[in-house]
């Protein structure tokens, strides 16, 4: 359970990784964003990149269940607050 909120709190660090960011950084032709990769990494944060450039972090959860969570290629701005869309699907049953 500790890491499943470490890694949480890493995404959402990951979300505001830009805002000290005020000017637009060239992106490689590469998938995904380096910031992204490197802070993943960083935290042994095991993901894939879709071909989309679309971030994959799969958690596993008590009962043999897995989360699987979704983190945009591409940040979005406010003004000059630079951030990302961190989001994961839901069923109710």
């Amino acid at each position: 359970m500790k890491n499943l909120l470490t890694s949480i709190a890493v995404l959402f660090v990951v979300c505001f990784l830009g805002i000290q960011t005020t000017t637009a950084q060239k992106k490689s032709a590469t998938l995904g964003d380096p910031r992204v990769t490197n802070a993943l990494n960083q935290t042994k944060t095991p993901f894939t990149v879709d071909n989309d450039g679309v971030y994959q972090v799969i958690y596993g959860l008590p009962n043999k269940r897995n989360q699987k969570v979704f983190i945009t290629p591409r940040p979005e701005k406010f003004g000059n607050v630079e951030f990302r869309l961190v989001f994961s699907y839901t069923s109710f049953r």
